[in-house]
C-alpha cells in the first residue's frame, strides 16, 4: 500500500471503478476530491466513498467503503440540486473530472465548491 495515500478499509462490497469503461455508473461517478496532507488527490462518490487517487504522478484504486485518514480539503463537482444520476450536463462534467484526473491534467477549473 503507497503510504501517501493513507488508506484503511472498513468493509468490502461488490462495486469497483473501472477507468477503461465507457459506461460509468452513477455511483462510480465522482462527486468530489479529498485533498490530503501528503498531497495525494483522492475522488469520491457521493457516498464518500474514494473512487480513484492519484500523487506524484501515480495512482491508487482503493478498495470499496475505504476510509481516507489525512484530508485537508474537501472540493465538490457539482450540488445536490443538480445530481449526476438526474443530469445530463452533470453527468457529463464528471465523466470530464475522471477523464482528466486519469490524464494527470488539472480539474481545478471543474471545481463546484470547497471547505
Amino acid at each position: 500500500m503507497n503510504e501517501k495515500f493513507k488508506l484503511r478499509t472498513v468493509k468490502e462490497l461488490k462495486i469497483n471503478f473501472l477507468p477503461d469503461k465507457t459506461d460509468i455508473y452513477a455511483n462510480e461517478l465522482p462527486y468530489g476530491m479529498y485533498i490530503c496532507e501528503s498531497g495525494a488527490e483522492i475522488l469520491f462518490n457521493r457516498s464518500y466513498q474514494p473512487i480513484i487517487g492519484r500523487c506524484d504522478g501515480h495512482f491508487i484504486y482503493p478498495k470499496p467503503h475505504t476510509w481516507v485518514e489525512d484530508i485537508a480539503k474537501q472540493v465538490w463537482f457539482y450540488d445536490d440540486g443538480c445530481s449526476a444520476r438526474r443530469s445530463v450536463k452533470t453527468r457529463n462534467r464528471c465523466k470530464l473530472v475522471v477523464k482528466k484526473f486519469l490524464a494527470n491534467e488539472d480539474i481545478t477549473p471543474l471545481i463546484y465548491a470547497d471547505k
